[in-house]
């Protein structure tokens, strides 16, 4: 019986040893993580800010800015490709997709305002009526900006739930 006794003891140690050294990789995985998500988040932050900096004043400096930080985050996201969540990727190359059509959209709002400036008059077809064509432009940046902006939301909650796991 006593025999019996130290066999169990030494499987008990033995599947104690396993835990722990299980327990180990997966808080290190768990921890990895947080560190790939924390960043990336950040990122997304100064894509944001970004982007609200043109949506205040659309300039070529800012949006030689944006895709600076653009690029950053794209390429963050294809490095950690293997360390995102599936649904997150989705979500955070479908948010992408919403930041290149604010791009766009602002791109052209600025070769606008350079092209025609609001004051430009021509004497031979009288005065370019710019705002008149930024409004529809100005409008659809909106609607990007709206959508955008959703999705960051539905990516914080969604992020939430990695960086604050305890």
């Amino acid at each position: 019986m006593y025999i019996g006794f130290q066999g169990d003891m030494k499987e008990i140690k033995s599947f104690m040893r396993d835990y722990i050294a299980t327990r180990a990789v997966k808080d290190n995985k768990s921890e990895k993580r947080k560190i790939i998500y924390n960043k990336l988040w950040q990122l997304l932050i100064e894509l944001q800010f970004a982007a609200d900096e043109l949506w205040s004043n659309a300039t070529e400096e800012g949006i030689t800015g944006f895709i600076s930080i653009y690029k950053e985050v794209f390429k963050e996201i294809k490095k950690e490709k293997y360390n995102l969540k599936s649904d997150h990727k989705r979500k955070l190359v479908e948010l992408l997709h919403q930041f290149e059509l604010y791009h766009d959209g602002k791109s052209l709002v600025v070769n606008v305002k350079r092209n025609f400036p609001i004051d430009k008059y021509d004497k031979n077809i009288g005065e370019i009526p710019v705002k008149k064509v930024l409004g529809p432009i100005i409008e659809n940046n909106r609607k990007i900006r709206d959508q955008y902006l959703k999705l960051l939301s539905e990516i914080s909650d969604h992020f939430d739930d990695i960086l604050l796991e305890f």
